[in-house]
């Protein structure tokens, strides 16, 4: 009984390991930060898993901060092709 504990155990752990090393990648980049300004330099994320649904960590000029992506356009030949950042 004490081993398949044991192996169920370890399971878990295994799983979970996995879990967390999934990175969530939220579609989009994040907003260029105009040059001069600076926002709070508070850490207030640290990753687009750590932000709300559908939401990245992006630099506000000083720290991080969740913030909705915007698409991420190339020009090839006059064709707009959105990608995927």
């Amino acid at each position: 009984m004490k081993t398949g504990a044991v192996y169920v155990l370890v399971a878990f752990v295994a799983v979970g390991m996995r879990w967390l090393a999934l990175e969530v990648r939220v579609p989009g980049i994040c907003p260029k930060v105009p040059q001069g300004v600076f926002g709070s330099c508070v850490e207030m994320c640290s990753g687009d898993e750590s932000c709300p649904q559908r939401m990245k960590c992006c630099s506000n000029g000083c720290g991080h901060i969740c913030m909705y992506g915007v698409p991420q356009v190339s020009m090839n030949q006059s064709r707009a092709v959105q990608v995927d950042g």
